[in-house]
């Protein structure tokens, strides 16, 4: 990219705590709390699989999170950056204690020439 202001580890910094806000949203059943974070479509599919409910989930906790740039492009003047996250996820159910090491790619993206200087995630892939 060619913005002279981006700086690659500002990025990630930012992408960690959106991923943590995103992911913590996710698994309480409460995507609404990161909707401004989310591409229309990745919110919609999000929101449809969090209806589902079934979940009794006490509480949530990422107890690590290491991010990644893998991939950046310019297309047709948005930007998108792909971000290898990995994480141990630890969830506290009703009767016991799960954590799960997790690889993801996601895909952040923002129009160049926006006022907004906020990116957000268009796409999701687990590795």
């Amino acid at each position: 990219m060619n913005d002279k202001s981006f700086s690659e580890e500002s990025f990630l910094k930012g992408a960690k705590k959106a991923f943590k806000i995103i992911v913590s949203s996710y698994k309480e059943n409460n995507i609404n709390e990161a909707r401004n974070l989310l591409s229309p479509k990745v919110f919609d599919a999000f929101q449809g699989e969090t209806s589902l409910g079934g979940n009794n989930l006490k509480s949530f906790q990422i107890t690590e999170l290491k991010a990644s740039v893998i991939k950046i492009e310019v297309i047709k003047k948005i930007a998108k950056i792909k971000v290898l996250f990995e994480s141990s996820q630890r969830s506290l159910f009703e009767k016991k204690t799960e954590t799960l090491n997790v690889k993801d790619i996601w895909t952040f993206e923002k129009i160049i020439e926006s006022n907004n200087p906020n990116w957000v995630l268009a796409e999701v892939t687990t590795e």
